[in-house]
């Protein structure tokens, strides 16, 4: 008989999206404060031409990427709980922390600016995030630690989870309870 298992991954992490910006744009925003741009009124008088984004919504100026997760290092944990809502498991994340059997069933993939070959200027913005990044359900008949997977992508540097495994199947993310704790908004020349 299989039994519902509740998976949670808590600690911190991030919310980070990349865009591409033209010379323009990226030399007027060098020069000014980009924290302006969360201000909710006027903006499209403000800054005409220069706008990146409406409605101080920066995560979804995003056309290099976007992502979000726990960090998979030692601020970050995973828990695993019973059907009687018991905690039968708790590791901090990241390979060093992992037995072998766990590093094996890593899925990794990467994003790194220098890898864009078309782009010269960006635009990054990162809030700093605490809570629980995920919590998922998955019914098993006897849990075993050594079938627990993660993916993982390498972000210019910053590994982070995106999703998790039970013995090869997703343990999907039905909800997450998310802090903010700073936001950081930038612009870079590649």
């Amino acid at each position: 008989m299989k039994n519902m298992y509740r998976f949670e991954i808590v600690g911190y992490g991030f919310e980070r999206v990349y865009a591409s910006l033209d010379k323009k744009k990226y030399k007027y925003w060098k020069n000014n404060n980009l924290n302006d741009l969360i201000e909710k009124t006027h903006l499209v008088e403000k800054y005409g031409e220069y706008l990146l984004f409406k409605d101080a919504d920066w995560s979804s100026f995003d056309d290099l990427g976007h992502f979000e997760g726990a960090r998979f290092d030692e601020d970050s944990q995973l828990v695993v709980y019973d059907e009687k809502n018991k905690e039968i498991y708790r590791t901090e994340l990241g390979e060093w922390n992992l037995d072998d059997e766990n590093q094996e069933l890593i899925d990794a993939d990467e994003f790194y600016l220098s890898s864009l070959d078309d782009c010269k200027y960006v635009f990054i913005a990162e809030s700093t995030l605490t809570g629980c990044f995920h919590v998922g359900q998955h019914k098993i008949a006897k849990f075993d630690t050594h079938k627990i997977g993660f993916n993982t992508v390498d972000v210019n540097g910053d590994v982070i989870v995106i999703g998790l495994k039970y013995d090869g199947e997703e343990v999907a993310s039905i909800t997450n309870d998310l802090t903010v704790e700073s936001l950081e908004l930038k612009v870079e020349e590649l």
